[in-house]
């Protein structure tokens, strides 16, 4: 990604002092207000004037510039101007992170540079069409259409575009998560050809990228005393120039190669320059990793609170990051719907100057009368018409504003899962460090039961439905955890499954979640003591009685509970699933069938799915 983002600021290309870009923008305009001819040289002068507006992060006047210069060159119906500006138009959504009007354009570009038989802007517009599907993470296709240009480029013997090409190539590589890892070797053979050119070229932005990258593969192979190697002359290029972003990846990349060596203390230097620099950078990503680097790095340490510190620092700029994501997607729908709104107030306006014009004229003579109402007919089924149509374009919108809420809290999910999954690592290490029996049964017992609400969370997050779980998986997979966490004591148990597909609330799945999670930790530490018996252990949940009414059974073979009251249990299990149970307005009882211990919960489910709270 890093080499993705580098390469799009170098392709975009700004002026190197911002003051010379606003005076050629100036200059431009002098240019425009003294020519009023519609011709190609004014669409050329437009274009040139949006270019300057990017350099000076004027998006939408550069927008507004590339339009103007668009409509004009396709009034004059001049194929080279429509490429060229639907080109320039496609950098500045790019710039704008507007993806999918980004690539309609470089598109358009394209085809009509194919019909031009332009070879070279053929490529630099494909070039274009796949940084936009790397960045959409549409990797497969964005590897097939850089594959594509590098053809064109070496045709070309163009070395700078190749660099670039083979840069983009590793990283599509790199980040694709559905190819196997053995494509990672041709990653790092795209990334060595790149270097070759780029040292040949004396291209040392480009070389540090490289380098950076490929330091990268190699530690994702697990090989950090490479990756090193390419870390150092990363580094070392980097400190060359003035980009505070690019130091601070180098150092982060660094300190996570130690932490793979384990050595946490050098780890920790290189980590804590990192995150310096990225600070001063105030790029809140890169700040975002190299936090959850620290992390790990004091996990290491043993310095649990630090970990915490810099795990809790992570999580506060991801959800930064995604706050100001989502409201940057706001203000944009926002000013694209008012724009809306101003055009059609204009239309409506107009419609209504024409049928005042048809009604005076209409009063004027008799013979016009006919005509007249047809004409004020016609009117109104147009506006009608256009009601309707702008109508469907706000539902859409809603639709589309829907969509990104459910993906906002896919995400919410995912964080919530990620964070206890933290929490667990962290159980985990401390017990490790633990020697009394007592409390290292007590981390046990937590960790299990973190461990069933983060499952509630993954599955909400690997599911469509928000508010709903398939309960046979996650009971399964539950179990199985369970069995994992004492599997001293749950070596020899044979345990037996019988599950109903059933889609459960979320205000269901986590009290039946935790009352299965105690039940059955129950079971493995204390039913099979004094049993001569092989030991079994069987989890049923089976449909009963009334429509969306279950039982759920956790029975053991072991050597019983004595005679208990479940109203006055003590254990703090067995009072986490009595409230459990009268949270889930169910009935809970224990059979004792003479070989073992059987607990029965028979509950109901809400007449519609996520209702329950």
């Amino acid at each position: 990604m890093r080499c993705l983002i580098g390469v799009l600021l170098i392709w975009l290309g700004s002026v190197s002092a911002m003051g010379q870009a606003q005076r050629q923008v100036d200059s431009l305009r002098r240019v425009l207000a003294a020519s009023p001819t519609q011709d190609t040289v004014r669409v050329k002068t437009l274009l040139k004037l949006s270019k300057q507006y990017l350099a000076t992060k004027q998006s939408r006047q550069a927008a507004n510039a590339g339009q103007e210069g668009l409509r004009l060159a396709q009034q004059l119906r001049w194929q080279r101007g429509q490429a060229r500006a639907f080109d320039v138009l496609g950098d500045v959504y790019l710039y704008e992170n507007e993806y999918q009007v980004a690539q309609h354009h470089y598109m358009q570009a394209l085809a009509l540079w194919k019909q031009l038989g332009n070879r070279r802007r053929t490529y630099l517009s494909a070039y274009s069409l796949a940084l936009v599907l790397s960045h959409v993470n549409e990797l497969q296709a964005a590897i097939k259409a850089y594959q594509e240009v590098l053809l064109l480029v070496k045709e070309a013997q163009d070395t700078a575009m190749i660099v670039r090409v083979y840069c983009n190539l590793g990283a599509s590589l790199q980040r694709d998560d559905r190819l196997p890892e053995n494509r990672l070797p041709e990653a790092i053979q795209f990334y060595r050809q790149g270097i070759r050119l780029a040292e040949l070229i004396h291209d040392a932005e480009m070389l540090g990228l490289l380098l950076s990258n490929l330091g990268e593969v190699y530690n994702t192979l697990k090989q950090p005393q490479q990756a090193l190697s390419y870390l150092f002359r990363a580094q070392s290029l980097a400190q060359k120039g003035t980009n505070l972003e690019n130091k601070a990846l180098v150092a982060g990349a660094i300190s996570h190669s130690y932490l793979l060596l384990e050595q946490p203390l050098q780890a920790l230097g290189h980590g804590l320059n990192a995150h310096r620099l990225a600070k001063e950078s105030g790029q809140k990503y890169i700040l975002a990793d190299i936090s959850d680097n620290l992390s790990k790095v004091y996990i290491a340490l043993n310095d649990y609170q630090l970990a915490y510190r810099y795990a809790r620092q992570n999580y506060d700029l991801k959800w930064q990051i995604l706050d100001e994501e989502k409201t940057r997607r706001v203000a944009d729908i926002q000013a694209r719907y008012e724009a809306q709104q101003q055009e059609r107030d204009i239309q409506i306006l107009t419609q209504r100057n024409q049928i005042q014009r048809l009604a005076t004229r209409q009063q004027r003579t008799l013979r016009n009368v006919a005509l007249g109402s047809s004409v004020l007919l016609l009117g109104l089924t147009g506006a009608v018409y256009y009601r309707y149509r702008s109508r469907q374009r706000l539902v859409r919108l809603l639709n589309a504003q829907n969509q990104e809420k459910v993906l906002l809290l896919k995400e919410v999910h995912h964080r919530v899962k990620n964070n206890l999954q933290i929490v667990l690592s962290l159980l985990s290490s401390q017990l490790k460090s633990l020697r009394e029996p007592a409390a290292i049964e007590a981390l046990r017992e937590s960790r299990t039961r973190v461990q069933s609400m983060a499952l509630v969370h993954q599955n909400l997050y690997q599911t469509n439905s928000l508010t709903s779980i398939p309960v046979r998986p996650y009971l399964t997979e539950l179990v199985q955890a369970i069995a994992r966490a004492y599997q001293s004591e749950a070596a020899t148990v044979a345990v037996h499954l019988d599950l109903a597909e059933a889609q459960l609330s979320t205000g269901t799945v986590m009290p039946l979640g935790l009352i299965v999670n105690e039940l059955v930790t129950n079971a493995f530490k204390y039913a099979y003591a004094t049993s001569p018996r092989p030991p079994e252990l069987h989890v049923t949940l089976h449909p009963t009685g009334p429509p969306r009414t279950y039982c759920l059974q956790v029975a053991d073979n072991g050597g019983g509970l004595p005679a208990l009251e479940l109203s006055q249990v003590r254990s703090l299990g067995l009072r986490l699933v009595v409230g459990l149970s009268r949270q889930l307005k169910a009935t809970l009882a224990v059979e004792r069938p003479g070989q073992g211990t059987c607990f029965s919960l028979v509950f109901s489910e809400p007449d519609e799915p996520g209702t329950a709270s």
